[in-house]
């Protein structure tokens, strides 16, 4: 049987449909997204209101972002701006997955930062501030965070643009390294 993965996206209130497997709902600033998985893609028509957008994912086998440095931080631009916190994590964690040592735990912590506003997404507020609190203390100590750490959501832009540095200079240090391996 095939599975998909349906995410839509709503300006009001939604609910998932009869049949819904492991439906979420998350809440930006301006929209709702719908997330859930159906081996039936007949349960589309079962979609109330009016939808932003609809995707569909074939979910055979499960997803997994591949590892592109440049991609995966142009893609981490995008969906960060757009309050896709879920994707921007996914893309994070691809760089964390090939990476070790300071820039392994810095990128650890780039994760729970972006799992944090998921969370707050989810109407988990308290869990949000906790994961937020510790992983900015942990960014400001190893230098990535400048400024007074002040809890908010969306993100802070001043946040979004020490991260994109960080990464920047990550990306230039993973092509030297590569130079050094190919001389």
């Amino acid at each position: 049987m095939s599975l998909w993965r349906i995410i839509v996206k709503y300006r009001e209130q939604c609910d998932p449909p009869k049949g819904a497997i492991s439906p979420l709902i998350r809440t930006t600033s301006t929209y709702r997204e719908l997330d859930f998985k159906t081996g039936d893609l007949c349960i589309i028509g079962e979609l109330k209101g009016n939808y932003i957008r609809l995707d569909i994912i074939n979910w055979d086998p499960p997803e997994e972002v591949p590892y592109d440095l440049d991609r995966n931080i142009e893609n981490f631009k995008k969906y960060i701006g757009n309050e896709e916190y879920w994707y921007a994590h996914e893309e994070v964690e691809a760089m964390w997955l090939n990476s070790e040592g300071e820039h392994k735990e810095i990128l650890q912590n780039i994760i729970l930062l972006l799992a944090s506003m998921v969370h707050y997404q989810m109407n988990r507020p308290e869990s949000s501030r906790r994961l937020f609190m510790d992983s900015m203390k942990k960014l400001k100590e190893r230098g990535l965070i400048q400024s007074e750490i002040e809890y908010s959501y969306p993100l802070r832009r001043e946040y979004v643009l020490s991260l994109l540095s960080y990464l920047h200079k990550y990306s230039r240090y993973e092509k030297n390294e590569e130079n050094k391996a190919e001389n």
